[in-house]
């Protein structure tokens, strides 16, 4: 079976799957923030911080002054597992279905240059509000990265042919139906990349 005997998160185990999502975004980082910047990220479904500990050790986590992880109260039992730990790097546990001042009022609105949120909006029932507070997080010139599986491959998912069943997808879209949830969460400007 897929999944056996292989932890998805616990603070210690780095799975390839994750290593490739950090290689990833440190392209993102190093092509769209400047070389000498100094932001505040936030990544939207952190789970236990691998990926953004992995960003942070790269050459292109020194252009991020602080990762704010954020992982999901209902999430399997992430909340109870050790976070990865580096200094620049905090994991907190919420739920993103409020405005973000109301889900982590530490967080300041329009003082983050980078948000990530890598295979995660499916899990939840709407979109919608992870995204608006995605845009509220943002200060000016600041990006939103989102992953979005294709929907054969979160069906297949959620029927367990890639593993064990995965009932926590709630959110199957086609590009078309993501792309017209963030114009209505407020996103003006939507790159849209295969």
């Amino acid at each position: 079976m897929f999944g056996e005997n292989r932890p998805y998160a616990d603070g210690v185990v780095v799975s390839p799957r994750r290593r490739e999502k950090a290689r990833m975004l440190c392209r993102v980082i190093e092509r769209h923030l400047p070389a000498g910047a100094r932001v505040l990220a936030a990544d939207f479904g952190c789970a236990d911080g691998a990926v953004p500990r992995l960003i942070l050790e790269s050459a292109a986590g020194g252009r991020i002054a602080h990762y704010v992880g954020i992982t999901l109260l209902d999430y399997n039992d992430l909340a109870e597992k050790p976070p990865h730990s580096h200094p620049r790097f905090e994991r907190l546990v919420a739920d993103l279905d409020r405005p973000i001042g109301q889900a982590l009022p530490g967080l300041a609105e329009g003082s983050f240059g980078l948000v990530t949120a890598t295979a995660f909006l499916h899990y939840l029932p709407d979109p919608t509000r992870a995204l608006s507070n995605a845009r509220a997080l943002l200060g000016p010139g600041g990006i939103l990265v989102a992953t979005i599986p294709a929907p054969w491959v979160l069906r297949a998912r959620r029927r367990g042919l890639f593993g064990p069943p995965n009932s926590r997808i709630r959110t199957i879209l086609s590009a078309r139906q993501w792309l017209a949830l963030f114009k209505d969460a407020g996103w003006e400007t939507v790159e849209h990349r295969r």
